[in-house]
């Protein structure tokens, strides 16, 4: 009986130009009613800052969340209350889509990620999204093969995370330590309309 043999693709980390693949990465306030989340906490602010990315907080764009603007300067964010100068940036995060009084505040090709939920879309907000041609890219898509949609599944264990003794989110075997192996096998599935 023969086998045929399986292929599978090699990953390799090529030298590239630091300059060239430096993100400025914009955090506003969430203005959507009742919206306690933030779409970046300080630690992830810290591992894009030491990877040589710009990260931009609306101020008390976290302090719902317990996050204080301390907290995220203190891990390299740059904290404004200007929010044209957040919303300016190239690549913006947010939980909760734009509302509509946010996207002329939009830059021009910019990179939106957030929870879209193409079916909830309106085409006004679609318009709005085509005509500065940006590129939204839906959270709740982006998948693993073991879980299945980990962003609408997991926000509750992440954010029960926040709340354990310090001394566990420092252990290789904590919860710190799972989220970030689970946010590294996140992989994007383009949502079926």
């Amino acid at each position: 009986m023969e086998t045929t043999p399986v292929f599978q693709t090699q990953e390799e980390r090529l030298m590239v130009d630091a300059k060239s693949q430096r993100l400025r990465i914009g955090i506003p306030l969430e203005s959507t009613w009742a919206e306690n989340r933030v779409a970046l906490t300080p630690e992830g602010v810290h591992l894009l800052v030491a990877q040589g990315h710009e990260v931009v907080l609306e101020s008390n764009a976290g302090s719902a969340a317990r996050y204080s603007d301390r907290e995220y300067a203190e891990a390299g964010a740059e904290v404004t209350t200007d929010r044209r100068v957040v919303f300016g940036c190239p690549v913006l995060a947010k939980v909760e889509a734009p509302c509509e009084a946010e996207w002329p505040l939009m830059a021009q090709g910019q990179v939106l990620f957030s929870t879209l939920q193409p079916g909830t879309l309106t085409p006004a907000f679609v318009d709005a999204l085509k005509a500065k041609r940006i590129t939204a890219l839906a959270t709740e898509a982006f998948s693993t093969k073991r879980v299945g949609l980990p962003l609408c599944v997991r926000w509750p264990k992440l954010v029960a995370a926040r709340q354990l003794p310090s001394r566990w989110s420092t252990s290789p075997r904590g919860p710190a330590a799972r989220a970030t192996r689970w946010v590294r096998s996140l992989e994007f599935r383009p949502p079926r309309l």
